[in-house]
């Protein structure tokens, strides 16, 4: 969903921590100025109030996608009590961080922002992956 938003050039945020709720936020990140703004218990919570308030907020912006029901990689990580953030700007900037990790990337020989959603979410899921590795 983020990823439609993005496409529609609404940009937003969504930051998960330990108070176990991920806060969604729809509007301008870089100037933390938010048209839109809730907090939530789960993914699929915030595609639901991503995809109504992009269609309030953007009327020409159709074709939203089926609302992901599944766990997510942010879910699991919220569950944990590993907090972290993405957001989304503009063409194709993205930004991700992980509090035991910070930004991405880790490692400074990759381009300095992921480029989707899927890339965001892709990296996380890797950290998740080091962080399970680790704590074994």
């Amino acid at each position: 969903m983020a990823q439609w938003a993005h496409d529609y050039e609404v940009g937003g945020e969504i930051a998960w921590s330990d108070d176990g709720c991920i806060t969604v936020c729809l509007g301008d990140p870089v100037a933390e100025r938010w048209d839109a703004e809730t907090k939530v218990l789960d993914m699929a919570a915030a595609e639901r109030f991503m995809r109504d308030e992009v269609k309030r907020l953007c009327p020409r912006c159709r074709g939203a996608p089926a609302i992901n029901e599944r766990t997510t990689v942010i879910d699991r990580l919220l569950k944990e009590g590993r907090g972290g953030a993405l957001w989304w700007y503009y063409e194709d900037a993205w930004g991700v961080w992980l509090d035991e990790y910070g930004p991405y990337p880790s490692d400074t020989k990759k381009r300095p922002w992921p480029r989707s959603w899927t890339e965001a979410e892709e990296w996380l899921t890797e950290r998740e992956h080091e962080l399970v590795k680790q704590a074994s």
